[in-house]
């Protein structure tokens, strides 16, 4: 398999453990948590190709910075130019979770998360 399919292959990976991860907490499908939505997605495929691309340690770090910041940029330009429904921001994807005693993780609460309605 040449790099740039294990390129993608990690990509797509790291974009289904972030998915799986989100699962775990309960956070509902499409729900965006910063940080988790893109750090696997880049940091897998450089990992894995780290030799073969010559990356440092501190090019790995800076490419996963850059790509979250242009996400970050790209997500409120294309919720100025009404493609996307609402930006990423960070402060909307914190989440408090607790560890079992079976080891699993459970989702305590969300901040900006809609209260329950009665009906």
């Amino acid at each position: 398999m040449d790099y740039r399919r294990r390129l993608a292959s990690a990509s797509m990976f790291g974009d289904l453990l972030s998915s799986f991860i989100k699962r775990r907490l309960g956070l509902r499908t499409h729900s965006q948590a910063f940080g988790l939505d893109q750090v696997p997605e880049s940091l897998l495929p450089l990992l894995l190709l780290q030799e073969h691309l010559g990356l440092s340690g501190g090019d790995i770090a800076l490419v996963v910075t850059v790509f979250i910041a242009l996400e970050l940029l790209l997500s409120r330009l294309l919720f100025k130019l009404h493609i996307r429904d609402q930006p990423i921001e960070a402060q909307e994807q914190t989440s408090r979770c607790r560890v079992t005693s079976g080891g699993q993780l459970s989702r305590t609460s969300t901040m900006h998360e809609p209260a329950p309605t009665e009906v």
